[in-house]
């Protein structure tokens, strides 16, 4: 009788434990979901306030124009992407109204997938913080805390910079920075419940990462050498427990398949598309097996490289780690993220050297508590883990991360663009270190709980609440988006300048890209023929050429050798078929007879491709002729104008487009000012273009800063100054006449501070000019490496001597 009382207490101890467990996990499970919706809402709230409401830079305008029409995107092909942005784009055609435009709708989707991002990453933290099930009060302190750094950490994590920028335009890595989450979250979800589920669900998520950016590896392979490692198979209903080596073979292999399926399918999808919806402007040739293969391996651009062009002066292995470290630090989690990361790896550790040592209940081996029928002859098998905790493998993956991608990549991170480029690849890194934060602060808040009471027990526990609130205000008015039409101004701009049917070269990724979005998604001047040099100098272009039947290629491809052609034979082979020929950026290489035979006349923010037989050298007919396109050029930007570079610094894709901007202002000046001083002697009226090419060269004086540093800018002004001290010319014409209309309200200095007043006599202003900007350029360094160095230095000091003055000491500002 004793036996069985005994046997009936047991189970109803054993009943009640069971009962206990179920209503903490309960209860675990609803603050767990109460703290994600909580993150997900406020994340996804700011970053509607702030999204793009049209493409960015870098590749968003190439990955929403492949998503458009399904094409293939420039290595790997990013295929779950591209298939996301269709449907996204089909369904906002359907549903929403015509004012909202499909870069818009692929920016509001970035929008989610972030908030997502943080939603897993704050409910990551929750599960490890509460999943040990050894909160004995439902409403206690501590149950406060977690949930608080919890909360606090993804939204911490939502306004740093780099994460809310790419949340809030389109890009691949606010879905990549989704899935680093996501995979993080199934691994803590195996260790809480280790089944044949989440077994299979972490193994699915490691391979659909895949699709969408390889660097997911790198997390990847980590998790799943842990999970391999931890993974013990038991038959259950035994004396003693072994290990079932057969089922363990079983279940690696079903998660083997289960992986590479989830990455043959969508690859698949890329020769799939590109046969049904052959279009021009895609990359690459992926119909056969070994064009999918260096596709998906990225050989265009050199497999596990980020730079294809010359790293030999790339930074080294200890100082690209470094500088992740500075700017997780001091830029996107800024120093008090960083202290409870500190506090949080030393928390790991430790819990880590206890789970060893002591071997106690808490950390000993967590059980399964549902049971697993695995498919076929094994079935009633229990998924247990054995080995080190989650924790402990995130905070190894972080550092898998950090050692192997800073090994591989070889941008130069000296070039503050470049440096924006890899900083995108710094997310994945930057989640766990929030991770790992959260982990932290709930631990410091505790230990500072348990030293206080009372009221500041409440500021302790509201204080990250706070910052949180000031880091999102601050993120609200940095990261604003919701203005930047630049690249759509910027594209706008170029195509709205080109005769119907012509054809435009494009050998720089921003012109791509934003061309690219305007003619495939928005058919904005689709008459215009655009090609990417760059594409045509690959071995698959031979495969495209019949996408573009109204151009000759008299080759297989742009080649310096074999079957290809160089770039003066495909311009001679449609320069009498094409209306007109325009190019942006440069010939891949150097081609001397096309230097020979064909000049390169400004023509807006492009250049004309003319043969120098037919070049039209009357300066006031260009000067009318290129006026004409820059009202076009400066009507595109009216509205919302150039980027505010106080806002967009050099590290974004942003800033390429104000560098643009005025290089071509200056070579518009430059070419009329030579077309001028040609003229010299003759009877043509000059004034009006020298005093034309002076104002818009001292536009770009007054308000570029790396224009200044460039001596030639200084001698030219020099040039046509002199030049209209010695004309014998008598009008001069007003500033009015020599500028484009609404052209001064985009620049920060305005011309009017140092340009002829309209009262004094203008040949003694335009002398003080002369002298101050040559001074200015024979005191440069870099002047003396000038051809015209000694010249221009020979004659400055005749005048100067002629006029009694000292020189070349005078400033500009003077």
């Amino acid at each position: 009788m004793a036996t069985l009382k005994d046997s009936k207490n047991h189970k109803l101890g054993d009943l009640m434990m069971n009962k206990s467990t179920e209503m903490k996990q309960s209860w675990n499970c609803s603050w767990d979901s109460i703290a994600f919706w909580i993150t997900f809402s406020v994340s996804f709230f700011v970053y509607q306030l702030t999204v793009a409401p049209s493409i960015s830079g870098g590749d968003s305008g190439e990955l929403v124009a492949e998503g458009c029409k399904l094409g293939t995107a420039h290595p790997p092909g990013y295929p779950l992407y591209v298939i996301i942005v269709f449907i996204v784009t089909t369904l906002g055609d359907l549903l929403l109204p015509l004012n909202y435009s499909k870069a818009w709708m692929v920016n509001t989707m970035s929008c989610i997938f972030g908030s997502f991002a943080s939603a897993f990453l704050t409910s990551s933290i929750h599960s490890i913080l509460t999943r040990k099930g050894q909160r004995n009060l439902v409403r206690s302190r501590r149950n406060v805390i977690d949930i608080v750094a919890a909360v606090t950490m993804g939204l911490l994590h939502s306004s740093s910079s780099i994460a809310w920028q790419y949340s809030t335009t389109a890009e691949v890595f606010s879905l990549h920075n989704l899935f680093v989450a996501l995979i993080v979250h199934s691994a803590i979800q195996y260790e809480v419940k280790p089944s044949l589920a989440t077994y299979l669900k972490g193994a699915f998520v490691c391979g659909f990462a895949l699709t969408n950016q390889h660097t997911s590896i790198l997390l990847s392979l980590p998790v799943i050498l842990w999970v391999l490692s931890v993974t013990r198979l038991y038959t259950p209903n035994k004396a003693s427990t072994t290990a079932v080596k057969g089922q363990m073979v079983y279940v690696i292999l079903l998660a083997s398949i289960t992986f590479m399926s989830s990455i043959i399918v969508f690859y698949a999808t890329l020769p799939f598309f590109s046969k049904l919806y052959h279009h021009a402007g895609s990359w690459g040739d992926v119909t056969t097996l070994s064009g999918l293969f260096n596709h998906i391996r990225r050989k265009d651009y050199g497999t596990l490289r980020l730079f294809s062009g010359n790293d030999s002066n790339s930074e080294g292995f200890l100082e690209r780690i470094f500088m992740w470290a500075k700017d997780f630090v001091f830029y996107q989690g800024k120093p008090f993220v960083a202290i409870c990361f500190v506090v949080g790896c030393q928390k790991v550790v430790r819990t880590e050297q206890l789970r060893r040592s002591a071997k106690s209940q808490f950390y000993s081996t967590r059980k399964s508590l549902v049971k697993i029928d695995a498919v076929g002859s094994y079935r009633n098998l229990d998924f247990e883990i054995d080995g080190p905790g989650v924790e402990m493998a995130i905070l190894c993956s972080l550092l898998f991360y950090v050692l192997i991608f800073h090994f591989l990549s070889n941008l130069p991170l000296s070039s503050d663009l470049f440096f924006g480029v890899h900083q995108r690849f710094w997310l994945h890194p930057n989640l766990l270190c929030f991770l790992i934060a959260g982990l932290g602060l709930s631990y410091g808040m505790n230990e500072l709980c348990d030293q206080f009471r009372g009221i500041r027990q409440v500021v302790i526990i509201f204080t990250p609440v706070f910052l949180v609130g000031c880091a999102l205000m601050k993120g609200l008015v940095d990261n604003d988006q919701s203005d930047n039409y630049h690249f759509h101004d910027y594209a706008s701009s170029i195509l709205s300048t080109l005769p119907k049917k012509s054809l435009l070269l494009i050998n720089y990724d921003q012109q791509w890209t934003s061309i690219r979005y305007l003619q495939e998604c928005e058919g904005f001047r689709d008459d215009v023929t655009s090609i990417h040099v760059g594409m045509m100098s690959y071995d698959w272009w031979k495969e495209k050429r019949e996408l573009y039947p109204h151009i000759h290629f008299p080759g297989t491809h742009y080649s310096r050798k074999g079957d290809g052609f160089n770039f003066s034979k495909f311009v001679k082979a449609n320069y009498d078929t094409s209306n007109g020929i325009f190019i942006g950026g440069r010939p891949s290489y150097i081609d001397p007879m096309y230097q020979q035979v064909f000049e390169e006349i400004p023509h807006g923010i492009v250049n004309r491709i003319v043969r120098k037989s037919e070049v039209d050298v009357h300066h006031d007919r260009y000067r009318r002729s290129s006026k004409l396109i820059w009202k076009k050029v400066v009507k595109e930007y009216a509205l919302h104008g150039l980027p505010d570079m106080s806002k967009y610094g050099q590290v974004t894709w942003e800033s390429t487009i104000v560098r643009e901007f005025y290089d071509h202002l200056t070579s518009r000046a430059t070419h009329l000012l030579h077309l001028a001083v040609a003229q010299v002697g003759n009877k043509s009226k000059i004034v009006p273009s020298l005093a034309e090419a002076c104002a818009w060269l001292e536009i770009v004086a007054l308000n570029d800063e790396l224009s200044i540093k460039i001596p030639a800018l200084w001698k030219n002004l020099g040039i046509g100054y002199m030049h209209l001290v010695r004309s014998k010319e008598d009008n001069f014409p007003s500033l009015e006449e020599l500028l484009v209309r609404d052209m001064t309200k985009h620049f920060q200095v305005d011309i009017k501070t140092i340009w002829w007043d309209g009262k004094s006599d203008w040949k003694t202003w335009a002398s003080n000019r002369w002298e101050a900007n040559w001074g200015r350029f024979l005191r440069m360094e870099e002047a003396k490496f000038d051809s015209s160095y000694e010249s221009v230095k020979s004659i400055y000091e005749q005048v100067m001597e002629t006029l009694g003055r000292r020189g070349p000491g005078r400033d500009v500002s003077s």
